[in-house]
């Protein structure tokens, strides 16, 4: 049990000191505003229309960029536990000699 604990406390440390890995999506894009269908007129529909438009392919970009930020933690997380699970194993290994 004891053993578990060091590894715990070993692995947050390692992840908590590893530099960061999040790519630099920049801001959220800003959401536009949408005009009172009611009462709005032709121009501004359409000007809300292209702002829309625009609003929907910034925000794939984003998105798709804090995917790849979030896949890219993911993997270096996975990477230092593997190579912290290959080191205990050697450790280990040394133990039963």
């Amino acid at each position: 049990m004891f053993r578990l604990s060091i590894v715990s406390t070993v692995i947050v440390v390692s992840l908590a000191t590893t530099g960061p890995v999040a790519a630099d999506c920049g801001a959220r894009p800003q959401t536009p505003t949408i005009p009172n269908g009611a009462s709005a007129q032709i121009e501004d529909m359409k000007a809300a229309s292209k702002a829309i438009e625009t609003f929907s392919e910034s925000m794939d970009n984003y998105a798709d960029c804090q995917i790849k930020s979030a896949q890219s933690a993911i993997d270096a997380r996975n990477e230092i536990v593997q190579r912290w699970n290959q080191e205990i194993d050697s450790f280990n290994g040394r133990l039963v000699e």
